[in-house]
């Protein structure tokens, strides 16, 4: 099988595979599936890991209720843009997405993004324990 046409196969099966988690997660409830994961980290601590939330804070966002998807997790809402521009530069084929992946995927950006997760983790845990 070509090259190309193995990375087009792959890309169909997880187009397929995410749409399929997709209408799973619209049409059900994270609070009462037995099927969609639940958080390790939050069942053997008691606190929020910086992902809590984002199951019900997608569907949400699905259903058009922002307001409810913030207070499940506002920090999806900082990372969408820098997640959407690291796959942006991961698969698209342009002059463009090699400037974004050369920004986003530098050391300074992953570094800066990653003490914004960790602030907003222990920042979500004060604030919960007031």
């Amino acid at each position: 099988m070509p090259a190309k046409r193995h990375i087009v196969l792959k890309a169909c099966l997880a187009v397929l595979v995410a749409a399929g988690a997709g209408i799973m997660l619209y049409v059900s409830k994270p609070e009462g599936s037995p099927w969609l994961p639940k958080c390790i980290f939050k069942m053997a601590t008691g606190l929020d890991c910086p992902a809590c939330g984002t199951q019900r804070a997608i569907r949400c966002l699905m259903h058009g209720e922002w307001q409810a998807a913030w207070g499940y997790n506002a920090f999806l809402f900082l990372s969408l843009p820098y997640v959407a521009s690291v796959m942006f530069a991961t698969f698209a084929r342009c002059k463009t997405a090699d400037k974004v992946k050369r920004f986003a995927m530098s050391r300074t950006a992953v570094n800066i993004y990653l003490c914004l997760v960790i602030a907003w983790w222990i920042a979500r845990n004060l604030y919960r324990m007031t």
